[in-house]
């Protein structure tokens, strides 16, 4: 299916024009780019209201999120958190660490989250604060650190 989207590919919002200019970031050999949701419900087609995701994300026999990062073991991750609460994200990582790296992106220290796992805003709101491209280039600086692309 990855292949036939062709990474959102006819799609202009901000969210696929964020992901496209970090994938080509990344991926200049045969590395996988995977796009996924922290939310596996929605709620009249958005994002479930809070009582919702709470209820979901402090079950512990919901790990979704947690299980397809352990079988797909990437490299990075990127959380586009949008309108779901940080409180979520510290729901479902029980223990999680932000580190900040600047006012909008932080790294995410957790056991089950590869060490270049970050935490920014929804694209729309990164270009609205003209901050789109540097926390593209902040992601990719900091991860390319050690990575081997």
């Amino acid at each position: 299916n990855y292949t036939y989207f062709e990474l959102g590919k006819g799609r202009h919002s901000p969210f696929w024009q964020f992901c496209r200019k970090l994938n080509r970031k990344f991926n200049k050999s045969d590395k996988a780019f995977i796009w996924n949701n922290i939310s596996k419900v929605d709620e009249n087609k958005t994002t479930p209201k809070w009582d919702i995701l709470k209820g979901i994300s402090a079950n512990d026999d919901f790990p979704m999120i947690k299980k397809e990062i352990e079988i797909l073991k990437p490299d990075v991750v990127v959380f586009l958190t949008g309108s779901i609460p940080e409180t979520h994200l510290l729901n479902v990582f029980k223990g999680l660490k932000l580190i900040a790296l600047n006012d909008v992106v932080f790294r995410m220290a957790h056991p089950t989250l590869p060490y270049y796992s970050y935490k920014t805003q929804h694209p729309k709101s990164l270009r609205v604060r003209g901050k789109f491209n540097q926390v593209i280039d902040l992601i990719y600086s900091d991860a390319n650190k050690a990575l081997v692309v």
